[in-house]
């Protein structure tokens, strides 16, 4: 189930990273009803933090790895922790092997299926042919 709220009041922090690492968002967001707090909390819950005028931007997207809802005065503030494919990250698995002249393109675009990703702007990774079989 998807939802959508404009028009409210939200703090963000977004940190992307150049590492293996999933990038990270703290996200607070002021008087959302309790309803609503809570679909941050259900199971595999995604957000997408969009900014902007006109066409906003998107500035995140990433599983909601924990959500709490506090009262701050006479305000309530939900405020999210997440991570871009953090729960794939925490919990992902492969079993994979390769034959004698797989490419490093090859091995990354498969590996990447087999955790539901795409592979991605990759750069520095340098195109070689495996000489031996390799099992992951």
């Amino acid at each position: 189930m998807s939802r959508y709220w404009t028009g409210l009041r939200v703090g963000f922090e977004v940190v992307k990273t150049g590492t293996r690492t999933p990038n990270k968002a703290k996200i607070e967001i002021w008087n959302l009803t309790k309803d609503s707090s809570a679909a941050f909390q259900e199971k595999d819950a995604v957000v997408r933090l969009s900014a902007g005028y006109g066409s906003p931007l998107d500035l995140f997207l990433g599983d909601c790895d924990k959500a709490v809802r506090e009262q701050q005065g006479v305000d309530f503030v939900t405020k999210i922790e997440a991570s871009d494919g953090g729960r794939k990250f925490r919990t992902g698995f492969v079993s994979q092997t390769f034959s004698v002249g797989s490419t490093t393109s090859q091995m990354l675009s498969v590996l990447a299926a087999a955790a539901g990703l795409g592979v991605g702007y990759v750069v520095g990774l340098r195109e070689v042919a495996i000489t031996q079989p390799l099992v992951l």
